[in-house]
């Protein structure tokens, strides 16, 4: 069933969601419920499956779609955050519509995925950067790490990339999904902006798990380098 619709109504998306629970596999849920927190519902339908659904919603009417009330279904919030990625609007609208979503997130993997399809970042990447801090500053873990892995997947490039350390160095926040998308960050900067990524770690106040995060995340890198791995396991706190 093609998706493009010129109008959305309850009615027609209670049929996707039924559409949604045909396409499911059984054996993804079970992968699924390994990976993802076991209170997050997942139907089990695979990520090709709603990008191409995704695809076919934003040639209609992207909009119309966005403002129909959704469940918190894990393939709900991916569809919603896959057709918010692929939907063109004005930055003002596209500001506005991230804002709110950002707050429907609910484990590392529809933050992450959805993170890697907001192609509109690269759009107007100077306003959005000034944007990101709301995330950063922001109280639930999801949403500050919706921040971090926003800034990981458009903005570790010339420009940008000393802001976006410092960025990273200034949050205080242990807790295990924030923490962990620092200690990403850093070892893909690293990669980029070796020296750069070097000074900051070095001088970091972080605290020690985070910084032992990062250490490992670069030693199962393979864009490291044999001797940097080596030193920077002198590092761990």
């Amino acid at each position: 069933m093609n998706w493009t619709r010129d109008t959305w109504t309850d009615e027609l998306y209670g049929q996707l969601l039924e559409d949604l629970v045909s396409k499911a596999d059984e054996d993804y849920r079970l992968f699924n419920s390994k990976l993802i927190p076991t209170e997050d519902t997942s139907l089990g339908v695979r990520i090709p499956v709603l990008r191409k659904m995704a695809v076919e919603i934003a040639k209609g009417n992207g909009a119309a779609f966005l403002d129909i009330p959704k469940g918190n279904c894990h393939e709900e919030i991916l569809l919603e955050g896959f057709v918010l990625g692929r939907y063109r609007c004005g930055y003002d609208e596209f500001i506005r519509r991230t804002n709110s979503f950002c707050h429907r997130l609910t484990n590392w993997a529809n933050c992450d995925s959805v993170c890697a399809s907001l192609k509109q970042v690269e759009r107007y990447r100077e306003a959005f950067f000034q944007n990101i801090p709301l995330y950063l500053q922001a109280e639930a873990e999801i949403v500050r790490r919706f921040g971090i892995i926003l800034m990981m997947n458009y903005y570790l490039q010339d420009g940008y990339i000393d802001q976006v350390l410092e960025r990273i160095d200034a949050i205080r926040d242990d807790r295990y999904y924030v923490s962990m998308a620092q200690a990403w960050l850093f070892a893909t900067a690293w990669a980029k902006y070796r020296d750069k990524t070097c000074d900051c770690m070095r001088k970091s106040q972080l605290p020690d798990v985070t910084i032992n995060r990062a250490i490992q995340k670069m030693r199962e890198s393979n864009r490291v380098s044999k001797e940097d791995k080596e030193m920077v396991l002198r590092w761990k706190r």
